[in-house]
């Protein structure tokens, strides 16, 4: 019962976080570095609900399913981190850009759209490279368990 409870929130999420990101993509006068950054958090977001809804499912279930091949495994392991890591840090680039522009009020930079795609590009790599020691963690602890 708990995890038919856990999997209809995440369906609910996604389904508001797909209208939030769609009303702000489609409407002219929501393009603004805020609104950006709304945009990568629910997008964030969505590719987390996306990976933890079926793997939910599919641990529940099928539990053999997960332990039947190597790769699998590895990939997993990495994405479990990457996905949580997308989230939080899509927060953190949100508070330190909303920081920068009360701060720095007065330089047009961190108001444009131009530093919120950076901070975005940023945010991406970050994730990208702080997850890497967790896929190498894996790799190793799978050679080594063979």
């Amino acid at each position: 019962m708990m995890i038919m409870t856990n999997i209809i929130i995440l369906l609910i999420f996604i389904i508001l976080a797909l209208i939030h990101l769609l009303a702000i993509i489609l409407i002219e006068r929501f393009h603004n570095t805020s609104n950006i950054l709304i945009d990568n958090f629910c997008l964030c977001s969505l590719l987390c609900t996306s990976f933890w809804s079926p793997y939910y499912i599919l641990s529940d279930f099928y539990r053999k399913f997960f332990n039947q091949s190597k790769f699998l495994t590895i990939i997993i392991a990495y994405f479990q981190i990457f996905v949580n890591y997308l989230v939080v840090y899509s927060l953190v680039m949100i508070t330190i850009n909303r920081y920068f522009i009360v701060m720095y009020s007065n330089k047009r930079l961190f108001k444009s759209k131009r530093w919120s795609f950076i901070s975005l590009v940023v945010q991406w790599m970050i994730t990208i490279i702080l997850s890497v020691p967790r896929l190498a963690v894996s790799v190793q602890i799978n050679i080594d368990y063979r």
